[in-house]
C-alpha cells in the first residue's frame, strides 16, 4: 500500500493503528511504505502483530525485538517465546535471531535450549552464543546434521571430543563402543512423531563413577562414535579424536590374555587403524596406534597380550564386546603393524621381542633399506645385549601369533640367530663395495666368540662380487689354507682365476688339492680355472692327475698307493678324469693303456667298464671274457646287493655259471637274471632241481630258493606242467617245509591275467594234483615191495588232499595189486569214495599243510 492510502485508512479508523496493521497484514507481501508505517507506530503494535511482522522479514528487526521484549512481562517471556515457536517460519532474519538469543542467553537452561533446538533445527546461527558453552555440545550434535557448514557447530563438537567433559549416548554410539543396553533396544517416538532416542539425546555429565581418566576417555569416545555413525568424522583430526593415552588392564588369568580396560579405548584403537580421513591423517592416526602399544609395554604390559589384542583371539583367547582384534582379521595389516611396532621400539627402552623377525622379513621382501635397519639392530644388540632377551613363556605365545599371519613356512629367529644370519648369509645389497665389506666384517670383529671361524668368514667374503683385489685376497687365503676351497663354488673359482695373474709353478698347488673338493658337474669348471691359474705347468700336472689311478703297484717304501675296493675303479676313475678335459687328457696312449687293463678285468668289472665306455671295451670282447671265465671259481658275478649288472648278450655264459657256481647267493642272483632276460620256465625249473639234487642246501638257502621258484611257478598251467617234477625231487629230499613254503608263496603271487593277489582255487587244485601224483607213485612202489607203513602214510596224506577225480583210475589199478595190509585196503577204498565226490573246489593250503604233517610224522618215526 502507498503512504496516501495508509494515511486515509488511519483517518477513517480514527487513529486505530491496530486496525490499519490488521489491514496491512492481510496482504501477502508488504511494501516499503507498509514497513515505514509500522516502524512509525511500532509502540502501538501488540506482541502478536510484532511476531507476525518479524516473520515478514522487515528491513530492521532489532527495533521490533526490543519493543517485543519490552511489552512482554518478565516472567512470561520464555513461556510465550517457546509456545510461539511452532508457528515460526523455517527461516528468520539472522539479526533478529541474534538479538533474541542474546536476550535469552542468561535466562534459558539447557533443557529449554534443547526444546528450542528441536523446533529450530535449521537455525544454527540462533545458537552461536549458546554453543560456546561445553555443556551444550548435544545442541550442536542436533543442529550439525542439518548445517554441516556451520563453523560454530564444528567448533563445539571438536571441543567436546577433545575435552571429554560430556558424553553423547545413543544406540549407535553404544554399539560402536561395544555396549548395547536394553534401554536402546527399541526406538520410541513422542507425540509429534520425533524419535526420542534421537530427539532427546541423553547427556551424561562426567562427574561421578570411574576415575577421571576413564570418564574423560568415555566422553571423548562417545562424541567420536556419534560423529562416525553420521559420517561426520571429517571435522575432527586424529589429534582431536584420539587421547594421549589408552589404558590397558592386565588380566591375572593367562587364558584371558589382555583385557583392554574400557571398551571405548579399544574402539578408539580400532578407529585409528581405519581412520577415514586423508592420507596424512591416516599416517598420524597409525603412528598414534603404534605409540599406544609401546607406551603400554613400557608400563609393564606383556608383549604377548598386546599382540593378541592386535591380531585377534586365537587358541582359546577371547575378548569381551564386539571387537575381534583391531586389524579385523586382516592378516596383511596385522603383519605390517607388527613390523612398525618392532621398528619403532628399536631405539626405545623396551624392544619388541619379534624385532628379529621384522629384520629377517625385510630381507625376505627385498626392501631397499633392509641393511640400514639391520645395522641399527646390530648396534642395539652390541650396546645393550640384555634388552633383546625374551621370556621363554612369552616366546611361545608370540610364535603362535606370528605364525598365524603367514601362509607358507615360518621360522622364528632369536636375536643371536639373526645376528649370525645377517652377518653370514643375508643377501648383499646391490653394488656392495669394499667399504661395505669392511663395515660388515667390523661387526664380526665385535663378536669374536661367534665369528672367529675362518671358513665362515671366507664364505662370507666369497659372496661379494669378485673384483681383482678381492680375487687376489681370496686366492691367497686358499693357497694358505686349501680346506677353504670347500667354501668356494667352482663358478666363483672361475671368476677368481679370471681376475688374477697366472701363478708361478712353485706356487701352483697340485691338481688333487685344488680339484679335490669339487664333484660331478662342477669339477669341469674347476679344471678350467686350474688351467687358467697355472698355464702350461697346470696342463702337465693334469696329465699326471688323470693317470694317477692306474698306479697299482707300490713303487717304494713310504709312497702312497691308491687303494680301491672295486678292480674296475682305477680304470673308470682315470677315464672319468680324462673325459673332463678330453682334448687335453684323453690321449691315444691313455686309451690304449685303459683298453689293455680292461681286457684283464673279471667279468662283472669288465661289464661295468663296457656300460660306461663301450668304445673302450666292446660287446664282443665282453662276451668272450664271460665265456672264458664262466666256470672260474674265484670270481663273483653278483654284487653285494645281489644284482647282476650284465648285458643280455652274455646269457649263455650266465647259464654255464649258474650250473657250477658254489655260492647259493650268487646262484639265486644268476637265476633271477635269467628269469628277467626271458629264460623258459622249464629251463629255470630244471636249473633249480639240479641245484637241489646236486648241492644239499641249508634251511635259509632252501627258503630263498623256494621263494624264487614260487615266482616261476605262478600259474595253474605251470604247476600242471612242472609241479609233479618239482614235488618228486622235494619229496625225495623229504623237504616238507620247503614244499609248503613253495606252495604258500606261489598262491600269494598276483594273478598274471589280472595283476591282483586274490584267491585262486584252480591254482590250489593244480598244487593238490601235483602232490597227489607223487604220492600215488610212492604208493605203487610201496605196494609192489609190500611196504605197508609207507603205503599207509601215502594214503593217509592223500585223504587230506582234494585231487581231481581222473586220478581214480590209478587207484583202481593199485587196488588190483596184492595189498600189504587190511589197513591199506581200507584206505584205498576210502580214497576212491572221496575221489568220486569231486571235492577239487575245496582245495586249500591248510589241507596241504595237513598232508605234509602226516608225511613228516611218518618219516620222523
Amino acid at each position: 500500500m502507498q503512504k496516501t492510502e495508509l494515511a486515509m485508512l488511519l483517518r477513517v479508523s480514527k487513529g486505530d493503528v491496530l486496525k490499519v496493521a490488521l489491514h496491512i497484514f492481510q496482504h501477502q507481501k508488504l511494501t516499503e511504505d507498509d514497513h515505514e508505517f509500522l516502524y512509525q507506530h511500532i509502540q502501538a503494535l501488540t506482541p502478536d502483530f510484532l511476531m507476525d511482522w518479524i516473520a515478514r522479514k522487515p528491513p530492521r528487526s532489532a527495533p521490533i525485538v526490543e519493543v517485543l521484549f519490552a511489552q512482554l512481562p518478565q516472567g512470561c517471556q520464555l513461556e510465550w517465546f517457546a509456545a510461539s515457536l511452532e508457528g515460526w517460519p523455517a527461516r528468520l532474519d539472522p539479526e533478529a535471531l541474534d538479538d533474541v538469543a542474546d536476550r535469552l542467553r542468561t535466562r534459558v537452561d539447557a533443557a529449554c535450549w534443547w526444546d528450542i533446538a528441536r523446533h529450530l533445527r535449521g537455525m544454527s546461527p540462533f545458537f552461536h552464543g549458546v554453543l560456546e558453552r561445553p555443556e551444550d555440545c548435544h545442541i550442536a550434535s542436533w543442529l550439525f546434521p542439518h548445517r554441516r557448514d556451520d563453523m560454530a557447530c564444528r567448533e563445539a563438537l571438536r571441543a567436546a571430543a577433545a575435552s571429554g567433559d560430556r558424553e553423547l549416548t545413543s544406540l549407535d554410539v553404544l554399539t560402536k563402543i561395544g555396549e548395547g543396553p536394553a534401554f536402546y533396544d527399541s526406538t520410541r517416538r513422542d507425540a509429534a512423531g520425533v524419535e526420542e532416542g534421537d530427539a532427546q539425546l541423553p547427556v551424561v555429565p562426567v562427574d561421578a563413577g570411574p576415575p577421571q581418566a576413564a570418564r574423560t576417555l568415555r566422553g571423548r569416545a562417545s562424541v567420536v562414535a556419534w560423529l562416525e555413525s553420521r559420517q561426520m568424522l571429517a571435522i575432527l583430526s586424529p589429534e582431536d579424536a584420539l587421547p594421549a593415552e589408552v589404558p590397558f588392564e592386565i588380566s591375572d588369568k593367562l587364558s584371558l590374555g589382555l583385557r583392554l580396560g574400557p571398551s571405548e579405548g579399544r574402539y578408539l584403537l580400532t578407529l585409528a587403524l581405519h581412520w577415514p580421513g586423508a592420507a596424512a591423517e591416516r599416517i598420524r592416526a597409525r603412528a598414534w596406534y603404534v605409540a599406544q602399544f609401546l607406551a603400554a609395554a613400557r608400563r609393564g604390559v606383556r608383549w604377548s597380550h598386546l599382540v593378541t589384542e592386535l591380531v585377534g583371539p586365537s587358541h582359546g583367547f577371547e575378548f569381551e564386546g564386539v571387537f575381534k582384534g583391531h586389524t579385523r582379521e586382516d592378516r596383511a595389516l596385522a603383519a605390517e603393524l607388527l613390523d612398525e611396532i618392532a621398528w619403532a621400539s628399536l631405539d626405545g627402552p623396551v624392544v619388541a621381542p619379534w624385532l628379529a623377525q621384522s629384520v629377517y622379513a625385510a630381507f625376505q621382501r627385498g626392501e631397499p633399506d633392509a641393511w640400514e635397519r639391520a645395522f641399527r639392530y646390530l648396534d642395539r644388540c652390541l650396546s645393550d645385549p640384555g634388552v633383546l632377551d625374551v621370556d621363554p613363556a612369552e616366546e611361545g605365545r608370540l610364535m603362535i601369533a606370528c605364525r598365524s599371519l603367514t601362509d607358507g613356512e615360518f621360522q622364528w629367529m632369536q636375536a643371536g640367530e639373526l645376528v649370525g644370519w645377517v652377518l653370514l648369509w643375508a643377501p648383499l645389497p646391490e653394488g656392495a663395495d669394499g667399504a661395505f665389506e669392511e663395515l660388515l666384517f667390523s661387526y664380526m670383529g665385535k663378536v669374536p666368540t661367534l665369528f672367529n671361524d675362518v671358513p665362515m668368514q671366507f664364505a662370507r667374503r666369497v659372496s661379494f662380487p669378485i673384483t681383482p683385489a678381492r680375487a687376489a685376497r681370496l686366492l691367497a687365503m686358499v693357497l694358505e689354507n686349501p680346506n677353504l676351497l670347500r667354501e668356494l663354488p667352482a663358478s666363483k673359482l672361475s671368476e677368481v682365476a679370471a681376475a688374477v695373474d697366472p701363478l708361478p709353478p712353485d706356487r701352483l698347488p697340485a691338481p688333487e688339492v685344488l680339484l679335490g673338493p669339487y664333484r660331478e658337474a662342477s669339477i669341469a669348471d674347476a679344471i678350467a680355472a686350474y688351467r687358467r691359474l697355472g698355464g702350461a705347468a697346470a696342463d702337465a700336472r693334469l696329465h699326471g692327475w688323470a693317470q694317477a689311478p692306474l698306479r697299482w703297484e707300490r713303487e717304494g717304501a713310504g709312497e702312497n698307493v691308491l687303494g680301491y675296493e672295486l678292480p674296475e675303479a682305477p680304470i673308470l676313475v682315470s677315464l672319468q678324469r680324462a673325459q673332463l678335459a678330453p682334448d687335453l687328457l684323453l690321449t691315444e696312449d691313455l686309451k690304449q693303456e685303459l683298453a689293455a687293463r680292461s681286457r684283464g678285468l673279471p667279468v662283472l668289472p669288465a661289464a661295468r667298464v663296457h656300460a660306461q665306455a663301450p668304445w673302450l671295451l666292446d660287446e664282443a670282447t665282453l662276451v668272450a671274457i664271460a665265456e672264458a671265465r664262466a666256470e672260474e671259481p674265484g670270481e663273483h658275478w653278483c654284487r653285494w646287493t645281489d644284482e647282476v649288472d650284465l648285458p643280455a648278450s652274455v646269457a649263455s655264459a650266465v647259464r654255464r655259471r649258474a650250473r657250477v657256481v658254489a655260492d647259493g647267493r650268487e646262484f639265486l642272483a644268476l637265476a633271477r637274471w635269467l628269469a628277467r632276460h626271458g629264460e623258459h620256465p622249464a629251463d629255470l625249473v630244471s636249473l633249480a632241481l639240479d641245484r637241489i639234487a646236486q648241492r644239499p642246501m641249508a634251511h635259509d638257502g632252501m627258503d630263498e630258493l623256494m621263494r624264487w621258484l614260487a615266482t616261476v611257478l605262478s600259474s595253474r598251467t605251470l604247476w600242471e606242467q612242472h609241479g609233479p617234477r618239482v614235488m618228486e625231487v622235494l619229496v625225495q629230499q623229504k623237504a616238507w617245509a620247503a614244499i609248503y613254503k613253495l606252495m604258500r608263496d606261489s598262491a600269494r603271487q598276483p594273478d598274471p591275467a589280472t595283476g591282483e593277489a586274490a584267491s585262486r582255487p584252480k591254482l590250489l587244485a593244480a598244487m593238490h594234483e601235483a602232490l597227489a601224483v607223487v604220492l600215488l607213485r610212492r604208493l605203487k612202489a610201496a605196494i609192489q615191495v609190500s611196504d605197508a607203513e609207507t603205503a599207509s602214510a601215502a594214503l593217509q596224506a592223500l585223504v587230506a588232499l582234494h585231487p581231481p577225480s581222473r586220478l581214480s583210475r590209478k587207484l583202481y589199478e593199485l587196488k588190483g595189486l596184492p595189498s600189504p595190509s587190511p589197513e591199506v585196503s581200507e584206505l584205498l577204498a576210502l580214497n576212491l569214495r572221496l575221489l568220486r565226490k569231486r571235492t577239487t573246489g575245496e582245495a586249500s593250503l591248510s589241507d596241504i599243510d595237513a598232508a605234509l604233517s602226516l608225511l613228516a610224522d611218518t618219516s620222523a618215526a
